[in-house]
């Protein structure tokens, strides 16, 4: 069966599952909205070797896709109107996030009174905010990790998982041309059992010519290029296999279905994506073994909610790739902000913390742990400085 191809059988999806399980505590919000829209949607993020980066869309590489937004209880229904006005943008005109950011630029935009006016908006309003962000390489090499932490060798390092994956998608990134080169040459996400101990051999060898630094961090590295090596020995595999060669992301359509199972009481509105809606019908959603009907797909020209996600995602796009090219650099300190990109910064740490006392489970980075932890820690550090003034 292709992906384009229309499944015969749905597979069935508790949408409940995650919180049964204890895998996430229930989020206080009832009956609730939930307004989503996304950024950074390349629909399919795959190798192709007629591009300079090795890849169908370079910027796939350093811009997380991110889908997010916006919630609150119908009770307490904000005026989305009203932030129209302050914006000074006619009311019969559509929101988005190219109305507000002009740049592109983190820094340039955020010091700029339209965002300040949006994030005191938000602030005002009373909605709190949720996400989702994936960063597609991460996401695509991380099995190659899984794979080898299965194995009868891997499992003593389980505990370890998220320090190892960290460090291959460093490696790879450092060296993109090379490793894209032997990834591609093996059909990579999808191992054929006769490529299986060549390609273990071929990324294990590259990983040992080109690792020389004797940090505590490389020894995970090294424990990784170990346990890859050792997947010569199999037979097949269980994450690199079944899909399509060369593509990395398909489709985004679990995020979307994360996203229900993380607040399954709430009613959802997605801005409307054709390839997720389609993929979408290869599942069956269920509550209490009945149809899961509290979603639904709309036109964000139509909804003022879910074009305010629209920016609100598009702010967190540009500051999460900021920040991450920082670490990427290894420039973690912080140049000193003009004082109107230090006010935006505090506010945008404000929106941010919303939604932290409702649920932490409704903040999700896919992507490194120092990532992660220094977009808040770059947000905390701004704030202090503003907070000193």
């Amino acid at each position: 069966m292709t992906y384009d191809e229309e499944p015969k059988a749905r597979e069935q999806i508790d949408i409940w599952q995650s919180i049964k399980d204890g895998h996430i505590p229930k989020p206080p919000v009832d009956g609730w909205l939930f307004y989503y829209d996304e950024t950074n949607n390349f629909r399919r993020f795959r190798f192709d070797p007629e591009k300079p980066s090795g890849y169908n869309v370079e910027r796939a590489l350093t811009y997380d896709f991110i889908l997010g937004g916006i919630a609150f209880d119908p009770g307490t229904e904000p005026d989305a109107e009203e932030l129209m006005d302050r914006l000074g943008i006619q009311r019969k005109n559509e929101l988005k996030a190219g109305s507000i950011l002009k740049n592109r630029d983190f820094m340039k935009d955020i010091g700029l009174k339209r965002v300040h006016t949006f994030l005191e908006w938000m602030l005002d309003s009373g909605v709190i905010v949720h996400f989702s962000a994936l960063n597609n390489l991460y996401w695509s090499i991380i099995d190659l990790v899984d794979e080898a932490l299965i194995t009868e060798a891997g499992r003593v390092m389980m505990p370890f998982h998220k320090i190892m994956k960290d460090q291959l998608f460093y490696f790879v990134m450092g060296h993109l041309d090379e490793m894209t080169y032997i990834l591609q040459g093996y059909g990579f996400p999808n191992l054929d059992s006769d490529d299986i101990g060549p390609f273990a051999r071929a990324v294990s060898d590259f990983i040992l010519e080109n690792s020389h630094d004797d940090t505590p961090e490389l020894f995970y590295l090294e424990v990784t290029r170990q346990l890859i090596k050792e997947l010569k020995r199999e037979k097949e595999m269980t994450f690199l296999s079944g899909g399509q060669p060369g593509v990395m992301v398909d489709s985004y359509e679990w995020e979307y279905v994360d996203a229900l199972q993380k607040t399954p009481d709430a009613f959802h509105r997605f801005d409307h994506e054709k390839t997720v809606e389609k993929n979408l019908k290869r599942y069956e959603l269920l509550e209490n073994g009945k149809p899961y009907v509290r979603y639904e797909f709309i036109d964000s020209k139509e909804d003022r909610f879910v074009q305010i996600s629209d920016v609100f995602v598009g702010i967190l796009s540009e500051l999460f790739h900021y920040t991450d090219a920082l670490v990427l650099e290894g420039k973690m300190s912080i140049s000193c902000p003009t004082k109107e990109q230090a006010y935006g910064i505090h506010l945008l740490k404000k929106v941010m913390a919303t939604s932290e006392e409702v649920s932490p489970y409704l903040q999700k980075h896919l992507c490194p742990e120092e990532f992660m932890e220094f977009r808040y820690r770059f947000l905390e550090i701004v704030d202090s400085s503003w907070a000193d003034e």
